[in-house]
C-alpha cells in the first residue's frame, strides 16, 4: 500500500456560497442558484445555468474561474499561518476542452495575488489539463513530492466556468444543454475548490487513502458498448492502494452532471465491485445544487464530502469517488476520516 496523505484544510467557492462551511451547508439543505442566464440557445430560448452572482456575465471564462480560485484559496488558507500561499506550490487542474486556451502562470499568478494581497510566486503555480480528473492527477502529483519529501505541503485547486459565451455555443451546437426538449442534457455552471494536503498527521479533516486511473473507450461520441471499464479499473486501482473493497464504502461521490451515460457507468461499476449488498449506498453529486461545473467537479465532489465528515452528518467514514474526463480519462479517490 502506498502510504496515506493528509487533507488538513479546505475552501470552496461557487454559487451557492464563497466558503466551504457556507456552500455545503447550502447543498445540504437542497438549495441552488439555476436561472436564465443572458444567453440564449440555438432555437431563440434563454440558456438556465448556476452562475456566482457577484461576477459581471461580461467576464470571460477564463476571468471568471480565475476570480473563484481566489475566493477558494482565502478561504483554504483563513485558519493557517500567514503568507502560506506565498511559501507552497499550488497545482490547479482546469478544463482541458479544445478551444480554451493554455493559462499563462505569470499572469494567473499576478490576478491570484492581487485578489488575495499576496505576492505569489509564478514558479510554484502549476496546470494539469485533464478536466474532471485533473484534480485526480494533481493530488497524485502532490502526493508524489510529499512523501519524497519535497515541500511540506501543497495546495491542490481545481477550477472551471461554464459561464461564458462561446462555451455556451459550444454546449448547446453540441446539443448537452438540459431543455424542455432535452432531458439528457446538462445544466452550466461554474465552481472552484481547493484543499490542502501534507504528508504528516496533523489535525487532518480526512486521509486519502488510495488513488487510481484508467481510460474507458466507451465514450458519448463513439458506438462502443458501455461496460464501465475503465471506470473499474480507476476504482480497482484506488481500492487496492488503500486495502480496502468496494463492501468497505460507505458513500459514493460523482461528477455525473445529467446526461445518462455517467449514470449508467457508475451503477455498472458498482454492480462489478460490490460483493455484498448494502441496505444503502448513497451517491452524492454535486451537480444537483451547482450544475455541471467542468474540471472542478471532482474536486468539490471531495470537499463536500470532508466537510460532511467534519460536520457528523456523512453517512460513514469511507468514501470513493468517480471524475470522468469527456475525452476518456477516469480517476478515482478513497478518502477516508478516520484521522489514524
Amino acid at each position: 500500500m502506498i502510504p496515506p496523505v493528509y487533507i488538513t484544510a479546505v475552501g470552496m467557492a461557487c454559487p451557492t456560497g464563497l466558503t466551504a462551511p457556507t456552500a455545503c451547508a447550502a447543498i445540504r439543505a437542497g438549495i441552488d442558484r439555476r436561472q436564465e442566464l443572458p444567453y440564449i440557445d440555438d432555437q431563440g430560448r434563454p440558456i438556465v445555468g448556476s452562475a456566482l452572482g457577484q461576477l459581471p456575465f461580461e467576464l470571460s471564462a477564463g476571468q471568471r474561474w480565475t476570480r473563484l480560485l481566489a475566493h477558494a484559496l482565502r478561504d483554504v488558507a483563513s485558519d493557517q499561518p500567514p503568507g502560506l500561499l506565498t511559501r507552497l506550490p499550488i497545482v490547479v487542474a482546469v478544463s482541458n476542452e479544445p478551444g480554451i486556451p493554455t493559462p499563462d502562470r505569470t499572469t494567473v499568478a499576478r490576478e491570484l495575488g492581487e485578489a488575495l494581497g499576496l505576492n505569489l510566486d509564478p514558479r510554484l503555480l502549476d496546470f494539469v489539463h485533464e478536466g474532471s480528473c485533473g484534480a485526480h492527477r494533481a493530488l497524485a502529483r502532490a502526493r508524489a513530492g510529499l512523501l519524497q519529501g519535497q515541500h511540506p505541503a501543497c495546495v491542490v485547486a481545481a477550477t472551471d466556468s461554464f459561464i461564458d459565451a462561446r462555451r455556451l455555443l459550444a454546449l448547446s451546437q453540441q446539443q448537452r444543454l438540459l431543455t424542455e426538449d432535452d432531458s439528457d442534457g446538462i445544466t452550466p455552471g461554474e465552481g472552484a475548490a481547493c484543499v490542502l494536503v501534507a504528508a504528516a498527521p496533523r489535525a487532518p479533516r480526512a486521509v486519502i487513502r488510495g488513488l487510481g486511473f484508467a481510460r474507458e473507450p466507451a465514450l458519448p461520441t463513439n458506438d462502443q458498448p458501455m461496460r464501465g471499464d475503465g471506470a473499474t479499473v480507476a476504482i480497482q486501482m484506488a481500492l487496492d492502494e488503500a486495502g480496502l473493497s468496494m463492501d468497505d464504502m460507505d458513500m459514493r461521490l460523482s461528477d455525473a452532471s445529467g446526461e445518462g451515460h455517467a449514470f449508467k457507468e457508475l451503477a455498472l461499476v458498482t454492480t462489478r465491485l460490490l460483493r455484498r449488498r448494502k441496505a444503502e449506498f448513497p451517491g452524492w453529486f454535486v451537480a444537483d445544487s451547482l450544475g455541471d461545473v467542468g474540471a472542478a467537479a471532482g474536486l468539490l465532489g471531495v470537499v463536500t464530502a470532508v466537510v460532511a465528515f467534519q460536520r457528523g452528518y456523512a453517512p460513514g467514514r469511507r468514501a470513493v469517488g468517480l471524475a470522468t474526463s469527456r475525452d476518456g480519462g477516469r480517476a478515482a479517490i478513497i478518502l477516508d476520516a478516520q484521522r489514524s
